[in-house]
């Protein structure tokens, strides 16, 4: 079974400006399922207009095989896993310390410290830590980009980004970041005391975020991307 990339990035579907010709264009070079199409109803139109029966039928069959090999009783070992508990497996698994000074977490924890968060002020990270007793000295920094894509900083303002910079300079900062690692080149990260990246802002990723802190989860996860590094 072959499935595409994102149709709707711009290095391709700025290349075809009929609705529709990009989905039957991924479909004649091979796909069965299109990712991310902009334009589903046109593109089937268009794929039932110019494309074979033959080859439809046959990305139909793969695709259906795929459906009952993955549900038929031979393969299923126990009851099927729920979302929530596949998304906290997943969390668990992921969770990345990017560094860390030695004992900085407990120091926070023993010491107290601020909470500072930018793009996302109602969270349960912030919630879940924010009974600890305060401490101006240390902050605990919790990163939620607004965008996923690096366009205009991630959704990051030009103020954030400076009260970001101002504050790994100036206090002791660990720092998580609940989005794509390539907002950690927005800033030099490595003022930080610790980094933690959690990868997404779902709240299960939250909530294995807070248990990181308070040192009931390890951090097993490895960085999959290259990041600018101290000069």
């Amino acid at each position: 079974l072959v499935i595409s990339d994102a149709l709707n990035m711009h290095a391709v579907s700025k290349g075809f400006s009929e609705k529709g010709l990009l989905e039957y264009a991924a479909f004649e070079a091979g796909n069965d399922v299109l990712c991310f199409a902009d334009h589903v109803v046109e593109g089937i139109e268009t794929i039932l207009e110019k494309g074979s029966m033959e080859q439809i039928e046959k990305s139909f069959e793969r695709l259906w095989r795929l459906k009952e090999k993955a549900f038929s009783h031979d393969t299923l070992e126990g009851p099927l896993m729920h979302d929530t508990d596949l998304m906290e497996k997943l969390s668990e698994e992921s969770i990345t310390l990017l560094k860390a000074s030695p004992g900085v977490f407990e120091k926070f924890r023993t010491e107290g410290f601020e909470l500072f968060e930018v793009g996302k002020t109602k969270n349960l990270f912030s919630e879940q830590l924010f009974t600890h007793e305060k401490n101006a000295e240390n902050t605990v920094m919790a990163l939620f980009p607004r965008q996923v894509k690096p366009k205009d900083n991630f959704g990051f303002t030009a103020e954030e980004l400076q009260l970001i910079h101002q504050t790994l300079k100036e206090k002791n900062a660990v720092l998580y970041l609940f989005g794509n690692p390539f907002v950690l080149n927005l800033f030099d990260w490595w003022q930080a005391k610790a980094v933690v990246v959690a990868y997404q802002d779902f709240e299960v990723y939250q909530k294995t975020s807070v248990e990181h802190f308070m040192g009931k989860v390890k951090a097993k996860g490895k960085l999959p991307v290259t990041l600018k590094q101290m000069p």
